[in-house]
């Protein structure tokens, strides 16, 4: 299969986000959930507390020196969902005995399909 047949064969297998045996290519996809535990330190809290040291914070007393930053931002991070829940692939292949490959990619990624190869490349070559 050429790179591009690869890209777009993976691409369609992960668009829908659920699990999925590709047996032409002796690979797995497994979707797992994230869900942070630290949601309740991201901006745009009208209040932080450390549970720790019994300590409350407010926005103001927290994002001070990030004014001018925050006024740039279309939304707070606290409102944004996949900040608190996403879902990630694991790329395995079928018949895999040393592990699986999680391939995360910088958030700031609208999409990142272009890594979906690379990610079947380790896999094959983690076998």
């Amino acid at each position: 299969m050429q790179y591009y047949e690869l890209h777009r064969y993976l691409s369609d297998a992960i668009h829908e986000e659920i699990d999925k045996v590709l047996p032409d290519i002796g690979m797995r996809i497994r979707w797992n959930e994230f869900e942070s535990d630290g949601v309740s330190i991201l901006p745009g809290l009208e209040k932080y507390v450390c549970e720790e040291h019994d300590v409350e914070f407010s926005e103001a007393d927290v994002l001070k020196e990030q004014e001018v930053y925050n006024a740039t931002l279309e939304e707070v991070d606290s409102s944004i969902k996949d900040n608190a829940i996403f879902k990630y692939p694991v790329f395995t292949c079928n018949d895999n005995t040393n592990g699986d490959i999680i391939l995360l990619h910088g958030l700031n990624e609208k999409k990142w399909d272009k890594y979906i190869p690379w990610a079947y490349t380790l896999a094959k070559k983690n076998r």
